[in-house]
């Protein structure tokens, strides 16, 4: 046998016993954090489908909070948004907040039973895909062992909230036919009626597919794709300077989303914070749960997303009604 073919042997055993210690160490903060909230509880999370409901019923504003708006008011910094602690303030106070026309939304696997978690029993998933939800798991498992107490500061136990994953409805939920009726709901959401979408200016949200066939129109507000919250009091005065009666506003700007969401709705306009909703739209009609590129798109999450194309499509140019960036008025 020659020296290269033990050394490839040699490689595979210890690449075979590393992952089967990870497996191990897995399973040991995966019990832990369990027997954590076993004690401590979870905090009261509604299903996807509750979720859409009472934004259909209630026609309240949506402010979402995921595992990067956690880390910002913990002081850290994400992919497309620096940490400041005015930033961190804000999440704060938006998540302490309590209103009746303000929808709160917060994590789903903070809570390991959540079906949303377990939703994988009647598909066969690629290898790749499997990859990709092992690493999911591993990444929940590391994040909750290390922060669940301090996380659960920022909760009222006694308080219903909303689904997080509202806009997250496909790469991580492995369940086509649920996926297919969520985006219905969405889709009824804002039929018939005008959208003012203030989105980072390389999102393009229903750009290229049918996501706002049933609109009456659609106008924009374009932002910087990265750290918009430089620019947050910019953003507000002219989003509410140029929203018309009527409109119903979208909102994918990142953390950005979260507290223009609730500025907006304590001005009386529904907004939505729809974060992913048109990439995870896009990945959908592709059926594909690797997180791929979606060309002319920004994709935070894949490798490549930051590398956008522009678009030429005239429909969408003239929806533009203002582009907002750094410095200035």
């Amino acid at each position: 046998m020659k020296y290269k073919d033990i050394k490839q042997i040699l490689a595979n055993l210890y690449n075979y016993f590393y992952d089967r210690k990870l497996d191990i160490e897995l399973f040991i903060r995966w019990r832990k954090d369990l027997s954590l909230q076993k004690k401590i509880g979870v905090p009261l999370i509604m299903s996807i489908d509750e979720t859409l409901d009472k934004i259909m019923k209630d026609k309240c504003s949506v402010c979402r909070y995921g595992d990067g708006e956690f880390k910002l008011m913990d002081g850290d910094k994400i992919f497309f948004q620096e940490g400041n602690e005015n930033l961190g303030k804000r999440l704060r106070e938006v998540i302490y907040s309590n209103q009746d026309n303000i929808l709160i939304c917060i994590l789903t696997f903070l809570d390991r039973r959540h079906p949303v978690i377990n939703m994988n029993n009647n598909l066969t998933l690629t290898r790749e895909e499997k990859k990709r939800k092992k690493n999911a798991l591993k990444y929940m498992d590391n994040i909750l062992a290390e922060r669940r107490s301090q996380w659960y500061k920022y909760f009222d136990m006694k308080r219903l909230y909303g689904n997080s994953l509202v806009s997250r409805f496909y790469a991580e939920v492995y369940d086509d036919q649920k996926s297919a009726g969520w985006i219905e709901k969405w889709k009824k959401i804002w039929s018939g009626r005008k959208l003012l979408i203030v989105e980072g200016e390389l999102t393009r949200l229903g750009v290229g597919n049918d996501l706002f066939d049933d609109v009456v129109n659609i106008r924009r507000v374009l932002c910087p794709s990265k750290s918009a919250f430089s620019v947050y009091d910019k953003i507000l005065r002219n989003v509410l300077e140029v929203h018309e009666k009527e409109e119903l506003i979208l909102i994918a700007l990142g953390p950005t989303a979260t507290i223009l969401a609730y500025d907006l709705a304590e001005k009386g306009v529904q907004a939505l914070d729809v974060g992913h909703i048109d990439i995870e739209y896009e990945w959908f009609l592709r059926k594909d749960r690797t997180h791929k590129k979606i060309e002319g798109k920004f994709v935070s999450e894949a490798q490549g997303g930051s590398e956008v194309s522009a678009v030429k499509e005239q429909a969408y140019v003239s929806q533009i009604v203002m582009k907002i960036e750094n410095g200035g008025r």
